[in-house]
């Protein structure tokens, strides 16, 4: 059979073109935000003063703003949570993947994010990148062995790689299953669409309880 080749598309200055997105594309902005030096931190300067009222005890003052703040929490809390389970059930990889550039920053970002050209990996460079930096980069992640996972990653400032996967993308199976490898295939599925495992092991468990449910009520009418 013929082989395929892998095909580089270079992008500078932070512009990528939308179509290499595919289905994924949200906005400029939002790769911009991903291609750009992260913020430096400030560190806060303490007053004193402002620190010794604050450690004074307070009863009254704490106990009107407990319930308040328990209650903020808790819908936080619930807000988490159902956005997991939604996550879990229905995962929207568009929302995922734009969330994920927004909440870091790097100087080069490899994707492949089109099926429908799966033999083609684009890199987009911040306007600040380094390009010996970034291939330095490339270079030791293909040495070592060290696999960029997903269909995204992102080079941060300090020369390690973030990845990002599409949860809706199952793993492609490259050689025959057999006995060595089932385990290895089956976690790898399981990780690509854990709500259909979870389910799979909640309905096993589901029958198991009713296997051993319905045994004891056969042994107990023999008796």
């Amino acid at each position: 059979t013929a082989q395929t080749e892998t095909r580089l598309v270079f992008n500078g200055g932070g512009e990528v073109d939308p179509a290499s997105f595919g289905h994924l594309w949200s906005s400029r902005e939002t790769v911009r935000m991903a291609l750009q030096q992260a913020p430096a931190s400030e560190v806060p300067q303490l007053d004193v003063a402002t620190l010794q009222e604050a450690t004074a005890p307070v009863t009254t003052r704490m106990s009107l703003l407990a319930a308040p703040e328990l209650v903020a929490r808790a819908r936080r809390e619930a807000d988490d949570l159902r956005g997991f389970l939604t996550d879990l059930v229905s995962p929207d990889p568009k929302r995922d993947l734009a969330q994920w550039m927004q909440a870091h920053q790097g100087q080069a970002l490899l994707y492949q994010l089109d099926p429908a050209d799966s033999e083609t990996l684009h890199l987009a460079l911040a306007p600040d990148a380094k390009p010996g930096e970034v291939v330095a980069a490339l270079e030791r992640a293909r040495l070592r062995g060290a696999p960029l996972r997903g269909q995204a990653a992102l080079l941060t400032w300090e020369g390690d790689w973030l990845g990002w996967r599409d949860s809706q993308r199952l793993p492609q199976l490259h050689e025959a299953l057999s006995p060595a490898n089932l385990r290895a295939v089956a976690g790898n599925y399981a990780s690509a669409r854990p709500s259909v495992f979870v389910a799979a092991m909640l309905g096993l468990t589901l029958m198991s309880a009713l296997a051993a449910f319905s045994f004891l009520l056969s042994t107990r009418s023999r008796r």
